[in-house]
């Protein structure tokens, strides 16, 4: 499963009102260093339960870099925006359906084996699996 370390981040919180109930969207945008060249990157959104059968969608930058883009569930952001907080290594774990490129199944953020948030897309017959199996 496809993990990268994240080096920068930048979070953004949008509120708007929608018929009179105030909503809010947060959103995490993560970089760290490709294996070669270039830079991986994720822009996760924290609004809504993911579902479906997809959790989000990966783009192959190039041979080594990728950009991931995808939801997690609103109540995983305090876990993740505490672990950077903190500092240390956390990364940005993925699994697409076919291995390669397209829609993520699974998506994630870990520290040293530890799940700190994670999404799972859902099959039509089948029910998701409960977590990721971790690095």
């Amino acid at each position: 499963m496809p993990v990268f370390t994240i080096e920068k981040v930048t979070t953004r919180i949008c509120r708007e009102r929608r018929a009179g109930v105030m909503h809010e969207t947060r959103t995490l945008e993560a970089e760290g260093r490709a294996a070669g060249a270039g830079t991986n990157r994720a822009c996760i959104i924290f609004d809504g339960e993911p579902g479906g059968r997809a959790v989000g969608y990966l783009v192959r930058e190039s041979t080594t870099a990728v950009t991931v883009v995808g939801r997690l569930p609103p109540a995983s952001y305090v876990a993740v925006r505490e672990a950077l907080a903190t500092g240390g290594r956390l990364q940005v774990v993925y699994e697409t359906r076919d291995g390669q490129t397209g829609h993520l199944r699974r998506l994630g953020f870990v520290r040293a084996g530890q799940t700190l948030a994670v999404a799972t897309g859902h099959r039509a017959a089948a029910p998701a699996p409960a977590a990721f199996a971790m690095p």
